[in-house]
């Protein structure tokens, strides 16, 4: 019989509040950066279970939503 115990789950949340203009220079900078991931992903040096790279495209929002 076991006596290990399942550790507790927290919910968080990030409030990361950003500069003017910084949406438009992530999307400048984000090819170069998925370049990087793309290449660590495949040698293994990063493991993913979910990434936003595998996800479905699609219209997207900058607004935070807590649903």
């Amino acid at each position: 019989m076991s006596t290990a115990t399942t550790p507790a789950k927290y919910r968080f949340l990030v409030y990361a509040p950003d500069a003017p203009g910084m949406a438009a220079k992530r999307m400048e900078v984000r090819p170069t950066h998925v370049e990087g991931l793309q290449k660590n992903v495949k040698d293994r040096f990063v493991r993913t279970s979910m990434s936003p790279l595998i996800l479905p495209a699609g219209p997207r929002s900058q607004e935070a939503s807590l649903s």
